[in-house]
């Protein structure tokens, strides 16, 4: 595996929860170029909250964030 360097390019798969919220606040913190990015793999209820949340917490974090609907190819 490749190691990567402070200020390289790095996307985290964000939730909306603690785990993912967390990881990239430590990894922006390093001096990582963070992007938050939130995979819609499914039609669930709950995934619009999840995905509203981890938006926001993107923005609190100053970090880009993608939301990619990916329901056709899963």
């Amino acid at each position: 595996m490749k190691k990567i360097k402070k200020g390289q390019k790095v996307m985290v798969a964000m939730s909306g929860g603690m785990d993912s919220s967390v990881t990239a606040a430590l990894l922006k913190k390093a001096g990582f170029n963070v992007t938050g990015v939130f995979m819609r793999l499914a039609d669930l209820p709950h995934l619009s909250k999840e995905e509203k949340r981890a938006k926001k917490i993107a923005k609190i974090l100053g970090i880009p964030f993608l939301s990619l609907d990916l329901r056709k190819e899963f």
